[in-house]
């Protein structure tokens, strides 16, 4: 099997999980797990993902990127771009690995920072290594 059709293994970070998972999980019940499936499902596949309109390579370095995927909760009549909702993915090529980094909808961000200012920042100050290596 040629290395652009293998899953990578997928890990949703414990500051995702705190910040930004735990509310949305709060608002939509039950229609947030099979989100966050889709969403881990979709992970697994990014470089099958990168070639369509979802996802946006947002910063890379040496076998690692930081991505934007967009997505919309399961259940409701939206396209994941109009929903404002946002995944940031840590993607480490050599590894195969791919780490949810952050979980987020565009009003969650706050009101003097733009979107991609917000994830850099994040990113950097929450994800150091990952951010080192993107630098």
């Amino acid at each position: 099997m040629d290395q652009q059709s293998q899953n990578y293994s997928v890990s949703v970070s414990g500051y995702a999980q705190r910040h930004f998972i735990k509310s949305f999980a709060k608002s939509y019940k039950s229609k947030w797990d099979e989100t966050l499936k889709a969403l881990i499902a979709t992970a697994e596949r990014i470089d099958n993902i990168l070639l369509y309109d979802r996802a946006d390579l947002l910063k890379y370095g040496e076998n690692t990127k930081l991505i934007k995927l967009d997505f919309a909760v399961s259940g409701r009549k939206e396209s994941p771009k109009k929903s404002g909702n946002r995944c940031i993915l840590g993607v480490d090529e050599k590894r195969r690995t791919v780490e949810v980094l952050l979980v987020f909808a565009k009003t969650d961000l706050p009101k003097n920072q733009g979107e991609t200012q917000f994830i850099f920042q994040t990113v950097a100050d929450k994800f150091n290594n990952l951010w080192e290596k993107l630098s």
